[in-house]
């Protein structure tokens, strides 16, 4: 949710002329994108969509949707959300997880 609320709908935000609102943006795309889910409630089905109770495969998939509708329909061209990570942090990350397996001894 952060990256879609901090740099996807905020980008759009920013590069729409008229400047919608990140919110007014997700409520859109969650009617656009978001998985239908369907539940009984006093003896109906109730059909709605909720992308904030999505599993992480599906925020990832209407984040996919989301990247190529503002490509095709609106002009705006967003990165991936790896290209976002500074190249720096992530050469420590790995470091740091390689060195944990430095010189373990382990007997089994």
């Amino acid at each position: 949710m952060k990256y879609l609320f901090g740099v996807v709908l905020k980008i759009i935000s920013e590069e729409l002329p008229d400047h919608p609102s990140t919110e007014v943006l997700y409520r859109k795309f969650e009617k656009m994108f978001a998985p239908v889910r369907e539940t009984r409630i006093f003896r109906n089905y109730f059909r709605y969509q909720d992308l904030k109770n999505c599993s992480p495969q599906e925020l990832d998939d209407v984040i996919e949707k989301i990247i190529l509708f503002s490509s095709e329909n609106l002009g705006i061209e967003l990165k991936e959300r790896l290209d976002y990570k500074k190249w720096e942090v992530s050469e420590v990350y790995i470091g740091a997880y390689n060195d944990q397996w430095t010189d373990y001894n382990r007997k089994i």
